[in-house]
């Protein structure tokens, strides 16, 4: 798909895949669980002026792009996590974080993975109270497959 430059999207899973195919490195973090609401910043102009600077998105993962693949340009960062978006082009986009889940959902998978979040629990659950960009960035993951990003696009 790279090589035809055919468009991608890859979230969480799809994120780490793509990288590692294209020639990034991905591993287990040894910062522990990412679970809950995150924060995260746009570090691409073309993305920053269709969107907020920072945006909070729901995330559930304990892997991690490490090294971004070669021509990779990184779209989405924070501390905890930062290579949580990445593009090639105008034809591959990858986020770490989950846009397409529901709060109610990843609520279920912190009470469900309690016992593995190293201290995280509490943090988890209380971040759950901040609200998510999900539509927002479910709308620039449309124009980026429609190729009609704009900021009327992203921002409705």
């Amino acid at each position: 798909l790279d090589e035809h430059q055919k468009k991608m999207v890859g979230i969480c899973f799809g994120h780490q895949a793509v990288a590692a195919a294209l020639g990034g490195k991905v591993e287990q973090y040894q910062g522990g669980w990412g679970i809950g609401v995150q924060t995260y910043s746009l570090t691409v102009a073309k993305v920053e002026q269709a969107a907020p600077q920072v945006i909070d998105l729901l995330c559930c993962h304990q892997d991690q792009v490490m090294d971004l693949p070669p021509r990779a340009t990184r779209t989405l960062s924070n501390t905890f996590c930062a290579n949580a978006g990445f593009r090639i082009d105008d034809h591959v986009f990858t986020v770490q974080p989950h846009p397409e889940f529901a709060p109610e959902y990843v609520s279920c998978l912190i009470e469900t993975l309690a016992d593995r979040l190293d201290g995280r629990y509490e943090s988890a659950r209380a971040s759950m109270d901040t609200p998510v960009a999900s539509d927002l960035f479910a709308r620039h993951i449309t124009a980026f497959l429609l190729g009609t990003e704009t900021e009327d696009a992203v921002t409705g």
